[in-house]
């Protein structure tokens, strides 16, 4: 995946916004997006830098730069946690190999 110049790689927003929420796209681009934009806005990396698939399904990450926050989300919107090391390398970048670490606590 590429970056334009001056923009954060995934890898920085991850060690910087480590507390990520996956959330089905489906549900991201329903009647919940005007209050999920509106919980997101003060976190300037909660926008979906990237977006991931997983048996069929697209899914919008969200970050957030504390634990509280993402399960605040994910009590009020739903989604799942994620775990950055799941993503696919290379050109599948975008897979998500759920499962297959741990999940951190």
């Amino acid at each position: 995946m590429n970056k334009r110049k001056g923009q954060m790689s995934q890898a920085t927003i991850s060690r910087l916004w480590p507390h990520q929420v996956a959330i089905l796209g489906d549900d991201y681009r329903g009647p919940l997006k005007p209050d999920i934009d509106a919980f997101c806005k003060p976190y300037p990396h909660s926008g979906a830098p990237w977006q991931l698939h997983h048996d069929g399904r697209s899914y919008l990450v969200k970050c957030f730069p504390e634990k509280s926050i993402a399960d605040e989300f994910i009590a009020r919107f739903g989604g799942e946690r994620f775990d950055p090391r799941e993503r696919g390398k290379g050109k599948l970048w975008f897979e998500w190999r759920k499962g297959s670490v741990s999940q951190r606590q």
